[in-house]
């Protein structure tokens, strides 16, 4: 595909092949203050989620609304399928609305490798820790996805075919944040 894109567009059939459905790693703290590497989604999780992806609606842009309620139907561009697991985390097919509003706009992205667009998910972790090596939100398990939404800048995504940037930090401030493991007393 031009421009850096790996991805495949059927217009015919109305399917982005293999899109970046969710990353391994993520910006989002989730409201825990103390993640400040984000978090990180383990290949567990991803395995145990796969059946919680296939067939999942792709909705516009996330709810602005802070109460829980059913999205509109205008809200929905597509579903996901062939949902699987690879290095970089779940990749799917997008089968799209070809009467969409957007329906265009997308596959002009995708076909330029522009990377407009990208996928974020809404959905519920079963089992979460708190990792303090790496300050991540580790997620081992996930038990509700409500949708996945193509959105302007994903978390864990940089787009429908790449991973979000590497989290960058400085050798300060990893020894900063380490924990010294031995104490060192004074020499007599």
């Amino acid at each position: 595909a031009p421009s850096g894109s790996p991805l495949k567009v059927d217009r015919a059939g109305g399917v982005i092949e293999g899109v970046k459905v969710l990353g391994r790693l993520s910006r989002n703290s989730h409201g825990l203050r103390e993640a400040t590497g984000g978090t990180e989604y383990t290949r567990a999780c991803m395995e145990q989620a796969l059946s919680l992806y296939e067939g999942c609606d792709v909705l516009v842009d996330h709810s602005t609304s802070s109460v829980s309620k059913a999205r509109g139907a205008a809200d929905v561009f597509g579903q996901l399928r062939n949902v699987r697991l690879t290095e970089d985390g779940l990749r799917a097919d997008l089968h799209y609305l070809k009467s969409h509003d957007l329906a265009e706009r997308v596959c002009e992205d995708v076909e330029r490798g522009l990377g407009v667009y990208g996928l974020s998910h809404d959905a519920r972790a079963g089992r979460e820790r708190f990792d303090p090596a790496s300050k991540r939100l580790v997620i081992e398990s996930l038990s509700a996805v409500k949708s996945v939404d193509l959105v302007r800048k994903p978390a864990t995504n940089r787009n429908l075919w790449e991973s979000g940037e590497p989290m960058q930090t400085t050798l300060r401030k990893l020894l900063e944040d380490r924990e010294p493991t031995v104490q060192l007393g004074e020499e007599e």
